[in-house]
């Protein structure tokens, strides 16, 4: 095994995930300034996963350690990945909302100058065509729109 004294004050990190059987599974990781351990791999086959169930392998492992190794854990917040979702969302209304002022700023002189300037460097240049290209195509806002409106619905439906 490994000596307990090295694995002192240390981080204990789960991920979870469902396999494709829709069963939970869970990576415990211990990490010390020593380095990180994959410290077990819990098989959830025959369990439901729940807060219930992630705490008890939580606190399994720091008994194992003893509560004054441990300074904290972390996990893995899937529970957030909806509002990351919803950001995505959120910038494509407001990029739907600004598109009349992002129109007239990729034909302006100051863009132009810019865009073009060359002491930019080449990707720079490159990234500023096909953004302006994007901008100026009246297909990607259609799909923006779309995409804004449909989500619009769905948000409605979950609330």
């Amino acid at each position: 095994m490994f000596d307990h004294m090295v694995w002192d004050k240390i981080t204990i990190s789960c991920d979870g995930w469902t396999n494709r059987n829709g069963r939970p599974q869970m990576n415990m990781l211990h990490i010390s300034r020593h380095g990180e351990l994959a410290h077990r791999h819990v098989d959830g086959s025959n369990e439901t996963k729940s807060a219930v169930w992630i705490a008890e392998h939580i606190m399994k492992d720091i008994e194992e350690r003893g509560p004054p190794n441990v300074l904290q854990f972390v996990a893995d917040n899937a529970s957030v990945n909806p509002t990351r979702f919803a950001t995505n969302v959120i910038m494509l209304d407001k990029a739907w909302t600004l598109s009349s002022s992002l129109r007239r700023m990729v034909i302006s002189d100051r863009w132009i100058s810019w865009a073009n300037d060359p002491q930019r460097p080449p990707q720079t240049r490159t990234d500023a065509r096909e953004a302006k290209e994007t901008i100026l195509d009246e297909r990607f806002w259609d799909k923006v729109h779309d995409i804004v409106m449909m989500m619009e619905k769905i948000f409605v439906l979950l609330r």
